[in-house]
């Protein structure tokens, strides 16, 4: 008796499938399994047609040859796949031909050269790349996998079967076709081809379109040709409603145009007050430009444009040495230089002594740190400038290490472009990066210490960090500037340490600074301090007028140099006359602020400090001479430098070395 289909004790293939695709899900996922459409082996994935000289990518997809250079030379994207794809990314494939079946109907049947086995969509075949040295194209030879399997892998031979060549497991040999590899199938779904699916998109829009211009082509042709005939009331009405159309219409336009205009109004009153802020700014800017290099330092710097003159066809000739404007950089040092006077400052109460006050508003709750700008006074103008900018708002503390650190300043992210766009660790106040500034009195010893964060010497950017315990090893490595102060800051310090972190050691929960503001700012107070020491300095130096080395005058301003010389500044050289001239002076003002006293560079050491002397406006020899007490010591150097001038006029020539003189050594 023959047992019914139900109490049957095997399964069969189709049933196998259908049961391994419900355990794994992808019956769910696909809706059934016969929407998969994977190709057969033998087929182009371009063409959908079975291929002649067959080539395949990397990924093991298969396409033929005529079709897929001419689709790459003019897109130049993967048919299947969607990505960039070029000529150099194919293989030519050198498969066996099966001569018994190649002249039937089905047309050129494939099979393994080793078992003489055809190929089926059922079987695994693999295709081994050959490392043929100096060949300008890849080739490779495709065997069914259990002739690879049974005499390369399990012997150990990574030799080719055919040309002997060697080959690397890993790299060189390519899976073309594999029922049971998933990924592969499904790169090799007809539904998942990127072409397929562009062209399908394609044909519906275009399909849309055509219905869409059939549909307006109907209605208008209706309507132009009286298709529909109206009574006499019922076309009085239309024109009616048409003329409210019309009068709806005149009247948005017209709404539209007004709000345009106020817009436009708007815009030109926000470019206009634009436009004085930015006049302010430069007349600030161009007042701040106009400091000369005496005010700052004291010393004359020319621009060197007299002597460039003389020397160039382009330039025109100058007469005068104007003395250059300081640079911004020039300004900075003198700020510092204010900055770590502020300390002895105790004149004025009401002075920060060089200590600033920062405040940062963190999401967990407000830290207030001290920053010590009469040590570390670049990095505390570069701190506090920042913050007076704004650049560390909306910034989020990126690293974090329990009982090490916390570190911020990493500018945020910007959509378009800006600071965000490329990987950065941020910039200072002036851009790029600035140096160290070590001090002794200042270590990371302790919990709450502000130091900059750098990527090695002389490297500081806008990056900070706050310690959580004493970090002795990063002495003279990291510029100490702050720390934080205030046992409520200390707490919250403390909240931080504890948050959880990932494997990047970033927080999990985002700690961001919301908002930083200056509650105390000793770089405004130095910038004061160092406008108020130049305009006294212009006071004090307002009515002197000098004399160069040549003979002539000068202004404060330019120094003078023409070719007229004195009798006095003639030195005979071998019977002639050489005249020699100075354009470089020095200006240097007495405490008390009384009487300005001026020195100016000599030339060379034959010239008298005599003849260099200035000529102060407004008042007589006499009356210098007796406010200025000389000294025994001022009248010497006075009188050798009188007896070397005229030594000087006899001989330019050193004197004649002194004969030796030996003694009596017979005392010996």
């Amino acid at each position: 008796m023959v047992k019914r289909q139900k109490e049957k004790q095997y399964e069969s293939a189709r049933e196998h499938r259908h049961n391994t695709s419900i355990r794994n899900g992808s019956l769910q996922k696909r809706g059934s399994a016969g929407s998969v459409r994977r190709l057969p082996f033998d087929c182009c994935s371009l063409t959908l047609n079975p291929f002649t000289r067959p080539v395949c990518n990397r990924d093991g997809i298969m396409f033929e040859t005529n079709a897929i250079l001419p689709h790459l030379l003019k897109h130049g994207t993967d048919p299947v796949l969607g990505g960039e794809m070029t000529s150099s990314d194919l293989i030519t494939l050198e498969m066996d031909k099966d001569e018994t079946n190649s002249n039937t109907n089905n047309g050129i049947k494939w099979q393994c050269p080793v078992l003489n086995k055809p190929f089926s969509n059922h079987s695994r075949i693999v295709a081994i790349i050959q490392n043929t040295p100096n060949s300008g194209t890849l080739t490779a030879n495709v065997y069914s996998y259990e002739a690879v399997e049974e005499l390369n892998f399990k012997a150990k031979n990574y030799t080719d079967l055919i040309s002997g060549l060697k080959f690397s497991k890993a790299t060189d040999v390519l899976v073309l076709q594999d029922p049971n590899n998933d990924e592969l199938n499904r790169k090799r779904d007809i539904n998942n081809f990127y072409h397929y699916k562009t062209m399908r998109t394609d044909h519906l829009e275009k399909r849309k379109s055509n219905q869409d211009k059939d549909n307006n082509s109907n209605n208008n042709s209706s309507n132009s040709n009286g298709d529909i005939r109206y009574s006499v009331t019922a076309a009085r009405i239309m024109e009616q409603v048409s003329k409210q159309k019309r009068a709806a219409l005149a009247s948005s336009k017209k709404s539209a145009e007004s709000k345009k205009r106020k817009e436009e109004q708007v815009k030109q009153n926000k470019v206009g007050d634009t436009i004085d802020q930015q006049k302010s700014i430069t007349d600030k800017n161009n007042a701040a430009a106009t400091v000369t290099t005496d005010a700052i330092s004291g010393i004359y710097m020319t621009s060197g444009k007299c002597s460039a003159s003389l020397t160039s066809s382009v330039m025109t000739i100058q007469s005068n040495n104007d003395i250059r404007n300081a640079t911004s950089e020039e300004r900075i040092q003198a700020t510092i230089a204010q900055m770590r006077k502020m300390k002895k400052n105790t004149k004025n109460k009401e002075s920060s002594k060089g200590v600033g006050c920062v405040q940062l508003h963190t999401t967990l709750g407000k830290i207030t740190c001290e920053v010590y700008g009469y040590i570390a006074p670049k990095t505390c103008m570069n701190f506090i400038g920042l913050v007076d900018k704004g650049y560390y708002n909306g910034s989020a503390f990126h690293r974090s290490i329990k009982n090490f650190m916390i570190q911020g300043g990493k500018p945020k992210k910007t959509p378009l472009g800006g600071e965000g766009k490329k990987k950065t660790s941020g910039e200072s106040l002036w851009g790029g990066s600035f140096e160290d500034e070590f001090d002794n009195r200042l270590s990371h010893d302790g919990k709450g210490i502000l130091s900059m964060a750098n990527s090695g010497p002389n490297t500081n950017r806008s990056q900070f960090f706050i310690t959580f315990n004493s970090c002795a090893h990063l002495d003279r490595k990291h510029t100490v500037f702050g720390r934080v102060i205030g046992t409520e800051s200390m707490e919250i310090l403390t909240c931080m340490e504890q948050m959880p972190t990932d494997n990047k050691d970033r927080p999990k929960q985002e700690i961001s600074i919301v908002k930083a503001e200056v509650l105390v700012n000793p770089v405004t107070e130095a910038q004061e301090a160092e406008r108020l020491r130049i305009e006294e300095r212009a006071e004090l130096t307002k009515g002197v007028e000098w004399k160069s080395a040549i003979g002539g005058s000068g202004s404060k301003d330019s120094v003078s140099s023409g070719v007229s010389v004195s009798n006095s500044s003639k030195i005979a050289v071998g019977g002639e006359v050489g005249k020699r001239a100075t354009n470089s002076s020095a200006v240097s003002s007495r405490n008390n602020g009384d009487v300005a006293e001026m020195s100016i560079m000599t030339i060379g050491k034959y010239l008298p400090k005599k003849c260099l002397q200035p000529n102060i406006i407004g008042s007589s020899d006499d009356s210098a001479l007796k406010k200025k007490k000389k000294s025994k010591r001022h009248r010497a150097e006075m009188e050798t430098d009188v007896v070397g001038v005229h030594a000087a006029t006899a001989h330019r020539l050193p004197p004649p070395p002194k004969k030796t003189v030996y003694k009596d050594f017979g005392g010996w």
